[in-house]
């Protein structure tokens, strides 16, 4: 998972209320008087740690989630999600003073572009229901904020008008390769396979790219700029089924071979190109959250830190000395035995890690 997910419609999990408005309800944090409430932290909390495929990636990233006490979370990872939720109220507040909409199709999108922040389609389906639909609802504000900021167009005409002027990025092109030290050998194996040789014996016996000769020299199929320049070039121009002559790259001198291409139809990369389009919007929204973050009124409860504006990755929550938050389970607002902390998110569904600092 590359990044955390978004903040979505306040009726879904996050419990966005006015603080004024719910005095009985704990808060984890204030944000412009608006309360992030200990359940809806809890309710998160809770959500990662029901998926074991989520919690072993973030043990392989290293992120302790669960505390040294039984039903206690991490303080660090605690105050990480809250800071994401901070961020995510942040993007939310934002979404409703300048009136923008997300629509239905833009929430099946969001859902595409949340499942894919994960590290494989299995971890986003393997968290609970509700707060799948948090994340998607997360992402689609997040996405129309950094559109409106970056005055980018999302729309399914502006999408396909992309698609069709870069639809030599979306062709799929399946490749077999023998990699050889010289060009002399690179040409007899060229020889070989023109008098009869077939092609998984040649790989097999003569390549030095061990990995894809124990499958005949076949690479698998992708997009041809996965490549190193000359073998993209390569890669893109051969006829299907020509063998190349002798091409070099760093790695030493190939015989190549496409035995298919493919033009993957724009409904199988309509999230890779919104994500494209919506790239250079995200500094915008990164910049946005950065001076939000620095005027917005943001108190933490020292259950769980308090909110710092500047430090090593930027504004966030500073976890308290005691290492570990109790989870009273979701939907409670039970005391802790110590509090708590956090990430940018949980890996892959949380959302922005907010500004890196000035």
């Amino acid at each position: 998972m590359r990044k955390a997910l978004f903040l979505g419609a306040a009726a879904v999990g996050l419990s966005l209320t006015a603080a004024a408005c719910n005095p009985i309800e704990p808060y984890a944090a204030l944000v412009n008087g608006q309360a992030i409430t200990q359940t809806a932290l809890n309710q998160e909390l809770e959500a990662v740690r029901s998926s074991p495929q989520v919690m072993q990636t973030l043990a392989q990233n290293q992120l302790a989630v669960t505390g040294a006490g039984q039903e206690t979370f991490s303080s660090d990872f605690a105050a990480q999600v809250l800071r994401g939720e901070i961020f995510y109220a942040l993007i939310h507040q934002e979404v409703v003073r300048r009136r923008l909409t997300v629509t239905g199709a833009d929430l099946a999108s969001a859902r595409q572009d949340a499942a894919a922040e994960f590290g494989s389609p299995g971890e986003f389906q393997s968290l609970p229901g509700y707060y799948q639909d948090v994340l998607v609802h997360r992402s689609a504000d997040a996405n129309a904020l950094a559109a409106a900021i970056g005055r980018v167009h999302l729309g399914a005409a502006a999408i396909a008008a992309y698609y069709a002027a870069h639809r030599a990025e979306y062709v799929e092109a399946c490749v077999q390769h023998i990699l050889v030290a010289t060009q002399a050998e690179a040409a007899q194996v060229k020889a070989d396979l023109a008098a009869g040789k077939p092609f998984d014996q040649e790989a097999a016996a003569k390549s030095t790219d061990t990995g894809s000769a124990a499958n005949g020299g076949r690479l698998g199929c992708g997009p041809a700029n996965q490549y190193v320049a000359p073998f993209a070039h390569a890669v893109e121009t051969l006829p299907v089924g020509v063998v190349s002559d002798p091409v070099q790259s760093q790695f030493g001198w190939h015989i190549i071979e496409v035995t298919a291409r493919t033009q993957q139809p724009l409904s199988a990369v309509e999230s890779q190109i919104r994500q494209q389009l919506l790239s250079n919007a995200s500094q915008s929204l990164n910049g946005f959250l950065q001076q939000a973050s620095a005027r917005a009124d943001i108190v933490v409860n020292a259950r769980y830190g308090t909110w710092v504006r500047s430090g090593p990755n930027g504004p966030g929550v500073q976890p308290p000395q005691a290492p570990n938050v109790r989870s009273d389970g979701p939907g409670s607002g039970g005391q802790s035995s110590g509090p708590s902390g956090g990430p940018s998110g949980p890996p892959g569904p949380s959302g922005p890690s907010g500004p890196s600092g000035p």
